[in-house]
């Protein structure tokens, strides 16, 4: 989640909530969060779909025993509008999904006597001193987001099974080519 908590010269997020990590009481903080109309028409445009007609998320920040590390619980619902690969005709659909992402801040020191099990060896590194839930979840969206939609009845054609090309496809006319010339009828 290079967005959650990264700096340096990125672009600013189109959906930004960030959350001091000083500010987080010592267990579980809980958020509910939806995009507004300029927040999800910029979430659209950055993903290349049509529109995002909804988003909402429900988000827990847990701080775990190790003071550097915090716990993303969350879900997110969304009404999306894609292009079909197929036929280009919208395709509206309900996008949900959880998440579960550790996170820890670099560079922070731990407590030599503190005694932790390890449970996520690998957590995602923060390297300021906020989190931004809100670009957590447009990442996880992105993610959700079905790469192949379809209208309803459509599908992709698949080749001849033969290796024989279509009469009607460009490859036929250059295998007829590549064959020479038809003799006079």
């Amino acid at each position: 989640m290079s967005g959650a908590g990264a700096s340096g010269g990125e672009r600013s997020p189109e959906f930004s909530r960030p959350v001091a990590l000083d500010s987080l009481h010592p267990g579980e903080t809980r958020f509910e969060i939806a995009a507004s109309a300029a927040e999800r028409l910029a979430l659209a445009t950055r993903f290349a779909i049509l529109t995002i007609e909804q988003l909402d998320a429900r988000v827990r920040v847990i701080r775990l025993p190790r003071a550097n590390r915090f716990r993303l619980l969350g879900d997110l619902a969304a009404d999306v509008v894609q292009s079909c690969v197929v036929t280009l005709e919208p395709v509206p659909q309900r996008v949900a999904a959880t998440f579960d992402l550790t996170f820890e801040r670099v560079g922070e020191a731990s407590d030599p006597t503190e005694v932790v099990i390890d449970t996520d060896a690998d957590p995602e590194p923060l390297y300021e001193d906020r989190i931004d839930i809100g670009e957590v979840i447009a990442e996880e969206l992105a993610l959700a987001l079905d790469p192949y939609p379809r209208a309803p009845g459509q599908a992709f054609v698949e080749p001849p099974a033969t290796g024989e090309e279509r009469p009607d496809s460009p490859f036929a006319a250059l295998a007829a080519l590549k064959k020479g010339p038809k003799p006079p009828a």
